[in-house]
């Protein structure tokens, strides 16, 4: 099943990482457009205080960008604490998956040169009938780290490196009201899908689909 919420956060401080991550975990190093080289690790079974860290990048920044929208707005009006019961749900699954180390789900990391966390992406991916279909989950980019090229390498770049099997569609949707997420996509060249094409389980009113062929 392809999960409830994927939408840009920003996040707004460095988290430290211990260095325990295997070398062979590595997908890729890049220097960026401010000179600084990162590197994306895929996280493993044994990776899970990395993970409980880039959940808390996940919780403070969705509280810091969604703060200006109401009850109304967010369609979250039944709950009195919107923000924080809205932020435990959105990432429940992706908990789930990765303690359960769920098949088809990845989740990746970067790193800067001082080993801090700048982005943090999970993916769903499936291949059937020779189609390979990706779903962006979730995508956190640290402020400082904004318009440097990050969201790229971690949406475009990383794919071509876990995709087996092309052309493949990789598929992502954010609420409507989320401008800098739609903005970000269109950058990359996504075009818009309808929601039965993206996520057919969300609707339409909400929530934005957005689709790209990678060949």
């Amino acid at each position: 099943m392809i999960k409830r919420y994927s939408i840009i956060f920003v996040v707004g401080s460095l988290i430290l990482c211990p260095l325990s991550l295997s070398a062979k975990l590595t997908l890729l190093t890049k220097k960026l457009k401010n000179n600084d080289t990162v590197r994306v690790v895929k996280l493993d079974a044994k990776d899970k205080a990395i993970f409980a860290e880039a959940k808390e990048v996940f919780l403070r920044s969705f509280a810091d960008a969604y703060k200006v929208y109401s009850p109304e707005q967010l369609f979250l009006t039944d709950k009195p604490d919107y923000l924080t019961s809205f932020l435990q749900a959105a990432f429940e699954d992706e908990e789930n998956d990765f303690n359960n180390q769920k098949e088809d789900a990845l989740f990746v990391v970067a790193f800067d040169s001082k080993n801090h966390v700048v982005g943090f992406v999970a993916f769903d991916k499936h291949s059937k009938n020779g189609e390979t279909k990706v779903y962006i989950r979730q995508l956190a980019i640290d402020p400082a780290y904004q318009n440097k090229g990050l969201g790229r390498l971690l949406c475009i770049d990383t794919l071509q490196e876990i995709i087996e099997h092309k052309p493949a569609k990789i598929v992502v949707c954010t609420r409507k009201i989320n401008e800098p997420a739609i903005q970000f996509y269109h950058k990359l060249s996504f075009n818009d899908a309808t929601m039965d094409e993206v996520h057919p389980e969300l609707p339409a009113h909400k929530y934005r689909g957005f689709m790209l062929t990678m060949n």
